[in-house]
């Protein structure tokens, strides 16, 4: 007998509600889940706002699975990704012969999720011209095809996301103050993976577990260490900055146990002064730096990078300030983010190697710091 179909469907949900599981450990991402159980069974619009890469669509989801809508599709739209022209068409569809190259019919996603759920992400990107049509779709409940002749009646729960400011969106004329308020019903905010630290080990431990299943490779373990690095560090790329370190991570690591300097080998720049405060509690004073003067004793490829660099601005007449100097070194072929330099001219700066003064003048070598450029060439 030839399968199910709707054993097949039940099996494929199951198995996209697994791949978009919530994992949390932290007491604010409890309460923000706590409040998204409260109002998924309401049919009012929700937004979710919130940094880039923090989970909003795991959340849209969770909204979704615990709605009277879960056994209907859910269907997400990134309006970012998707160019101007295009997003339209995307959205409500279009008639065959509506344009050129419109062979078919092609229903857009508010038809598709008509009954359940659609998912507009990043929608501070929509044009403002689009985001017309978009609140009459959403107050009418109706959209009208491209080249159609004939509105058609819609029943989508509307979930939008975005990591812009929108209120600021509103006062700067880019984004419709009346589809804010459409929006704006009920307002998710997630908070950013480094204040919710709780989230941070359960993570990524799970991502760990995830990558060994999906390759059939032994489990391996966080060192203490590892974990402390995890969590002093900032994660400015939030959730799926940690997946793609865990990522990585699982791929390079030759050990059963993942120590600090497996988690470095992808983000070594931003992840260096980390593993320094994890390691040594206390810093490094400015005498301690002019009592071992030996370059290879006490700084690391990056600061000699960057030490270099001004040297050469320096000769050149240039400024050498922080810009200058992450241009310099990306032209060399030895990049550097702005974080790590920052650090190393502060470094460099406290050890007196370099010397600035007030206002845009840069950074410039002192007699120190030639010495230690000098004994490196040696």
């Amino acid at each position: 007998l030839p399968p199910d179909p709707e054993l097949i469907g039940a099996v494929l949900a199951a198995a996209t509600r697994e791949s978009h599981a919530l994992i949390y450990g932290d007491k604010k991402t409890e309460a923000v889940l706590k409040m998204a159980k409260q109002i998924a069974p309401s049919e009012a619009s929700v937004l979710i706002t919130g940094s880039s890469g923090t989970g909003k669509e795991i959340f849209s989801r969770f909204i979704h699975d615990n709605s009277k809508r879960a056994a209907q599709r859910f269907v997400a739209v990134n309006c970012a990704a998707i160019p101007e022209a295009l997003l339209e068409s995307e959205l409500f569809g279009y008639e065959k012969g509506a344009f050129t190259g419109a062979v078919a019919r092609r229903i857009g996603k508010f038809e598709e999720a008509s009954n359940g759920t659609l998912l507009l992400d990043e929608i501070s990107e929509m044009n403002i011209a689009l985001q017309a049509k978009l609140l009459r779709a959403i107050q009418e409940k109706e959209i009208d095809r491209l080249g159609g002749k004939a509105p058609i009646k819609v029943d989508t729960r509307i979930i939008a996301t975005s990591n812009r400011n929108l209120e600021q969106c509103v006062a700067d004329g880019t984004f419709r103050q009346d589809l804010y308020y459409r929006l704006n019903v009920i307002n998710l905010d997630i908070p950013d993976l480094k204040d919710r630290p709780g989230d941070i080990i359960v993570l990524a431990k799970h991502f760990i577990k995830k990558y060994s299943e999906l390759n059939e490779l032994p489990m391996k373990d966080l060192s203490k260490e590892a974990e402390n690095l995890l969590l002093a560090y900032t994660w400015p790329g939030n959730v799926r900055e940690l997946l793609n370190m865990m990522k990585f991570t699982f791929a390079v690591c030759g050990h059963h146990t993942i120590v600090p300097s497996d988690l470095t080998s992808l983000y070594h720049d931003e992840l260096a002064d980390e593993i320094s405060a994890v390691s040594q509690p206390q810093s490094l004073s400015s005498k301690s730096c002019e009592e071992s003067i030996k370059p290879s004793s006490f700084l690391d490829s990056a600061s000699l990078d960057v030490l270099h660099a001004i040297k050469e601005l320096q000769h050149m007449g240039q400024i050498a300030g922080r810009t200058a100097v992450g241009r310099f070194l990306k032209d060399c072929g030895r990049p550097l983010s702005e974080y790590r330099i920052r650090k190393c001219l502060d470094f460099l700066l406290d050890c007196g190697l370099t010397s600035a003064k007030e206002g845009h003048y840069g950074y410039r070598l002192s007699s120190k710091g030639a010495e230690v450029l000098l004994a490196e060439n040696r």
